[in-house]
């Protein structure tokens, strides 16, 4: 039998999901408007799941079982809405239609060596290849990608290697200006591919670590707040850019945007992301270290594109993993 007497637990058991759902909603809702909200944007789910064993274990402990519904109702929230899960479901796949594979890949720099990321781009076989964060090491990561691929062009801090020939171009950030916040942070090509010509989008946008690292360490949130308002810019920039273009359009890179802002949506919510489309799982990319926890690098297609099919890589020769997009036609 219940025993009535923990008025204390019974609050703390309620209060844990109803906190959740609002901070969902903040997050969602608010994102990079509120510094406090961007920063809970980036933190691990796993911080907001501390409570969640200790609660369930007092409850259970104190044979109040019944109220175990409100740590279901914790878990719920934490892997859906903050943790991003994605179930899996059929992804319809035209048999004998054209594909086009699409590789995107923040190497670092191929400060692991060069070798190393073609390797895993090796394993992938990807039709084009978008490589961002190539500041060092530009010319031997061409040169390797020139041997697999006949159309190689570098761009500021990115690469494109594509089986199809490379149309047109456009590098926002040449010559490159000294003022972070005038930077674009993408290039454009445009790709004869199968699936007729396409314009891809390889986007790397300001980070928040410096400013996070800041503002966790109780030094203030000026800096987060320079590097988000860097951020929205170049992402609505990119967005007007890719916007009025008159053939379909990808837009790929690490995006420094996790899954629960709202920028997403606002800016670039006309594209279907393809890890949502066709992925399963949480499809956490960054950082590798003893644990991920964040979605932000990504492939997203405008119609009359569709994504067919989604993987997640699994080297280590960078501190993100890449991203692979097969694309059909609808």
């Amino acid at each position: 039998m219940d025993r009535p007497r923990n008025p204390g637990l019974l609050a703390a058991a309620t209060a844990y999901p109803l906190a959740l759902l609002l901070l969902a909603a903040l997050l969602r809702g608010v994102g990079e408007r509120w510094s406090l909200a961007t920063v809970g944007m980036y933190l691990p789910v796993l911080l907001y799941a501390l409570p969640l064993p200790l609660l369930g274990w007092l409850l259970w402990r104190r044979r109040l079982r019944r109220w175990l519904v409100t740590q279901l109702v914790a878990a719920v929230v934490l892997v859906f809405p903050l943790g991003g899960l994605v179930l899996p479901g059929p992804v319809p796949r035209a048999a004998g239609a054209p594909t086009v594979r699409v590789l995107s890949y923040n190497v670092m720099h191929a400060y692991a060596g060069p070798e190393r990321i073609a390797a895993e781009i090796d394993r992938f076989s990807p039709d084009v290849v978008l490589l961002q964060k190539l500041n060092a090491n530009q010319e031997p990561m061409a040169a390797l990608m020139r041997a697999r691929y006949p159309h190689v062009e570098l761009g500021w801090g990115a690469l494109v290697a594509s089986r199809f020939p490379i149309t047109g171009r456009y590098d926002p950030d040449q010559p490159l200006s000294e003022d972070e916040g005038a930077r674009a942070r993408f290039i454009q090509r445009v790709i004869a591919t199968p699936l007729g010509p396409v314009a891809f989008y390889s986007l790397h946008p300001t980070s928040p670590r410096d400013g996070l690292v800041t503002a966790l360490r109780l030094r203030g949130l000026g800096r987060l707040r320079d590097e988000t308002a860097h951020r929205l810019g170049q992402v609505r920039r990119l967005a007007a850019r890719a916007g009025a273009e008159q053939i379909p359009v990808v837009i790929a890179g690490d995006s420094n945007i996790p899954h629960a802002s709202p920028l997403l949506r606002r800016e670039l919510g006309r594209y279907r992301d393809g890890f949502a489309t066709a992925g399963w799982g949480f499809g956490y990319t960054y950082p590798l270290n003893v644990f991920r926890w964040m979605r932000i690098d990504r492939v997203m297609v405008s119609a009359p594109l569709r994504v067919v099919g989604f993987q997640v890589g699994r080297g280590d020769a960078s501190d993100h993993l890449c991203v692979v997009a097969d694309l059909q036609r609808e």
